[in-house]
């Protein structure tokens, strides 16, 4: 028992750490470096807090978490891959501006690298931590919506829409991603789902911000 309230409070820690470091180090980064900033933040979001920390707290059950199976819940395949191509549509309905191959390359590439990542962490890891606690596991939904405030901090970097697709977004989809990863007891779908909507999105910030 006191095992695993500690790994809960170290969990909970976690990402309290990172939205208070990041509350700091998003505009520091971006007001010195620019959109090399927001990069050298992003990258170590994702190799130096989600990567490390989700396979330290998925530890041997990791493996488990990597599957497709909808344990019986039809409404899973929807759920996942609905939203990726309704953002999909609507992006070829009004294509952005300033897209080029390397857009698309860098899009495709790190929209993989962060779906994959955050689903370990934010999916991941809270899932193997909280177990059948579904209080636990939704507070994991709030700190990740929370995460997502400070890079509304960000200096010259460009969000298309504003604070409210970014913040807004992870909220709604968040939750998506959350009901899936809880209904399934693994993170295939989640990983599936947040990916391939990166890869979508990530063309408008990306040509948006590397245009001219």
């Amino acid at each position: 028992m006191a095992r695993a309230l500690r790994g809960r409070a170290a969990l909970i820690l976690s990402a309290l750490g990172l939205i208070a470091f990041m509350t700091w180090c998003v505009p520091f980064a971006t007001a010195r470096w620019g959109l090399r900033g927001y990069g050298l933040v992003m990258a170590l979001y994702w190799l130096g807090f989600c990567l490390p920390l989700g396979l330290w707290f998925t530890g041997a059950r990791l493996r488990g978490l990597w599957h497709l199976r909808r344990r019986g819940a039809d409404w899973v395949p929807w759920a996942a891959l609905g939203p990726v191509a309704l953002v999909l549509a609507l992006l070829l309905l009004a294509p952005p501006a300033g897209v080029t191959l390397l857009v698309v390359a860098l899009a495709v590439t790190l929209g993989a690298l962060n779906g994959t990542v955050e689903e370990l962490y934010w999916r991941g890891a809270w899932l193997t931590v909280a177990g059948d606690d579904l209080r636990l596991f939704g507070f994991g939904w709030v700190l990740f919506v929370g995460w997502h405030v400070p890079l509304v901090l960000a200096v010259g970097v460009t969000q298309p829409g504003g604070a409210a697709p970014l913040v807004g977004g992870a909220a709604v989809l968040g939750l998506v991603w959350a009901a899936l990863a809880w209904r399934t007891r693994g993170i295939g779908w989640s990983v599936l789902s947040h990916a391939g909507l990166n890869m979508v999105v990530f063309h408008a910030v990306l040509a948006a911000n590397l245009s001219g």
